[in-house]
């Protein structure tokens, strides 16, 4: 078996020399094999002989069932202690006991509707393990109970689905470094800076075929072919090719539900009678607004189900890079001043990643190169960077804001704080731990990642579209009335706006309703209604909400307008705020931890070294308060019989705070402490009786954090 195997390449190879090997030792009229990939719990590389191939699909679908419902139960605690076969199926008995089954009555000891189906009467089923790890499952089906092995003859079968462990694990190992390989291959050819050559359209379609090559080779399977979004989005057109027969050059959507069925529905049927079959349709780019769509073939019908785990990530690895390829192609192609821009961007990054940044210093360096009138696509008259978060309860609220404005006409207040003298900021952006409606443009826009253009306030009855964009969007683009709500209620009035892009969301949306809304009060002491405003969400984790969002614009009363070309550098430029921002927060992360690591010393080493206990405790409330980045921190003692207190130590007023003295008479949240030991929070001082007011008023607490 062994050497036969050997002789074998690549998965599907080997896992039908199992088959065959299996087969011809057991004298079995039915066998099968499927693999197990342990860390998402799914089966998967069906292969059988004495079978239909199609009928695996159904198998695999039956044992996904299967396995669902037993890991449904297991985390119910329902699972029996004596697990059996009758119970959750054949398959996971095996896959949950490791046994090998031998079933020599199958129609009473299984009784599955495969057994049914081919009038099996004995089936002998071997788990294929490499030490404690399950690769996969091998079974063999009688028709004939004589024809089943004894139990000397199974243990020797389940050796060699042993030994055939080894030979799989290898195979997969092997698909594992040649998807690297392959994965390395196309980032060197497709990652390369891109210069005028690479900018040609008949360049990029040279190289992206050496790319599908490249794919084909690492993936073993049989052609493939990379689709691009005509202008619109109105139809896909063809790239590029690598197959034995012409691929469709422009496929439309007709009435398919998706781009994806639409396309393979197409090259199937050009394809079929070459024995060609679509097995993988994957987005170039983003899911939600793709480039374009890269589509691989293979002459096996089910090849979707049989190949390695590693091919799937080199085909999602291989889809990302071309997709990132089309998408710089467009760029340049769509950018009049593509080389000034590109060096905008290399020197935002440069001003943006400056070691030691935080991420406030990096958003306003945002802001200023998003208003630099040396550059035409970022030439605006104002621009707002927001850092988002959410609190428990799932409400978010601004966390970090910065802007930029170049004109008087813009509602702004002039500062000097951060690494800008004298910048003219939007009255809007020095609004900080802002909370946001739920339904607020800045949550519809972080959590759909979509961007959106808001026009200014029209006169009534009146909506003058070309008043907010300059010349044509380029794909879907959804025109809405939406509403400017003050936080308590009552409209304010409604405005125009475009959601760029398609989504799944926008089908089950209530049309009636408006998809987000515009804060009143912000709107109202900004001067929203002369603006035009572009806001356009970045982030490093498309699978999540986005961090931040951008807002750029103009004033109406200048002749400007956003185009579409400010759109695509905005998205392009937004990449890399996203990961400055990133990497500024990870900055600040590690120094917040090494300075408290330092402070902590500190405190140890003053409570080690000094004698007197007032020089101590000073100490460790200066060290504390700087430790927690807190306004003070005050160290209050009880007396023995903890009927009263007094301040021992304070990081700021020490000398008022030493004079303070409390009994148990007085009420006090000091006492609380007492009775109950554990840290308490008080987020209104004033507020709170427990609170002394002229404790409060004292030493101006506003909110506090007590620890016993």
């Amino acid at each position: 078996m062994r050497q036969s195997l050997q002789r074998a390449t690549g998965l599907a190879g080997v896992l039908r020399g199992v088959v065959a090997d299996m087969q011809s030792a057991s004298g079995a009229d039915i066998v099968s094999i499927f693999l197990y990939e342990e860390s998402s719990r799914r089966y998967y590389a069906p292969f059988a002989t004495g079978q239909p191939q199609e009928s695996l699909l159904d198998s695999l679908a039956d044992m996904t069932e299967q396995l669902g419902r037993y890991a449904d139960d297991a985390s119910h605690g329902k699972v029996p202690d004596d697990l059996g076969v009758h119970n959750y199926g054949s398959t996971v008995w095996l896959t949950v006991t490791r046994r090998p089954l031998v079933a020599r009555d199958a129609p009473s000891q299984i009784d599955s509707t495969f057994i049914r189906r081919y009038q099996v009467q004995a089936t002998i089923g071997l788990p294929i393990k490499s030490d404690d790890r399950l690769l996969g499952l091998i079974y063999l089906n009688y028709r004939e109970r004589d024809k089943a092995p004894d139990d000397a003859r199974v243990a020797e079968l389940l050796r060699m689905a042993s030994t055939a462990g080894e030979t799989i694990e290898a195979a997969l190992a092997a698909a594992s470094r040649a998807a690297l390989d392959g994965l390395g291959r196309l980032t060197s050819l497709l990652a390369e800076p891109a210069g005028d050559k690479q900018a040609d359209m008949k360049e990029l379609r040279r190289v992206l075929s050496i790319a599908l090559a490249d794919l084909l080779l690492a993936s073993e399977l049989d052609a493939a072919a990379i689709y691009q979004f005509a202008p619109h989005r109105t139809s896909l057109e063809l790239v590029t090719a690598h197959a034995p027969v012409a691929a469709p050059v422009r496929v439309e959507r007709g009435n398919h539900d998706t781009w994806e069925a639409a396309l393979s529905a197409a090259v199937a049927l050009v394809t079929a009678p070459s024995d060609l079959h679509p097995v993988a349709v994957s987005a170039l780019g983003s899911t939600s607004e793709p480039h374009g769509y890269l589509v691989v073939l293979s002459r096996d019908r089910i090849a979707t189900v049989r190949r390695a785990p590693a091919t799937d990530v080199l085909l999602r690895g291989g889809a990302e890079l071309i997709g990132g390829a089309l998408a710089h192609q467009r760029l340049i192609d769509g950018l009049e001043h593509g080389n000034r821009l590109l060096g905008a961007l290399a020197n935002m990054t440069a001003a943006m990643l400056r070691p030691g940044s935080g991420r406030k210093e990096v958003i306003e360096s945002v802001v200023g190169h998003l208003t630099d009138a040396s550059v035409p696509e970022f030439d605006f008259n104002f621009a707002t960077v927001y850092l988002l978060d959410q609190r428990p309860d799932e409400s978010m609220f601004v966390r970090l804001a910065a802007g930029a404005a170049t004109t008087a006409a813009i509602e702004a207040s002039v500062t000097g704080a951060g690494t800008h003298a004298a910048r003219r900021v939007p009255r809007w952006a020095l609004e900080e731990e802002r909370p946001l409606a739920a339904d607020d443009v800045l949550v519809f826009v972080a959590r759909t990642w979509r961007t959106v253009i808001v026009g200014p306030l029209e006169p009534k009855g009146q909506s003058q579209r070309s008043d907010v964009v300059s010349g044509p969007i380029l794909g879907a683009a959804t025109w809405v009335q939406v509403p400017v709500v003050r936080a308590h209620g009552g409209e304010i009035a409604r405005v125009s706006a475009c959601l760029l892009g398609d989504s799944d969301a926008d089908r089950d949306r209530d049309t009636s309703q408006p998809p987000f809304t515009l804060a009143g009060e912000v709107f109202e002491k900004g001067g929203h209604a002369d603006l035009i405003r572009i806001f356009l969400p970045f982030g490093t984790d498309q699978h999540s909400r986005a961090s931040g969002v951008l807002e750029v614009g103009y004033h109406r009363s200048y002749e400007r307008r956003p185009d579409w070309g400010q759109i695509e550098a905005l998205r392009a430029a937004a990449g890399q705020v996203a990961s400055a921002v990133e990497t500024a927060r990870l900055y600040e992360e590690a120094r917040r931890h090494a300075e408290q690591l330092e402070l902590s010393a500190d405190v140890s080493r003053a409570i080690a070294s000094s004698i007197d206990l007032d020089q101590t405790l000073t100490l460790v409330a200066h060290n504390l308060a700087r430790l927690v980045d807190a306004s003070t921190c005050q160290i209050a003692l009880y007396e023995e019989d903890h009927e009263g207190w007094y301040g021992a130590a304070a990081s700021d007023q020490e000398d008022l705070w030493r004079r303070l003295r409390g009994e148990r008479t007085e009420p006090s949240f000091l006492f609380d402490l007492l009775e109950k030991p554990e840290p308490l929070v008080i987020e209104d001082a004033g507020a709170n009786e427990r609170v002394p007011h002229a404790y409060v008023k004292t030493f101006g607490v506003r909110s506090l954090l007590a620890l016993p």
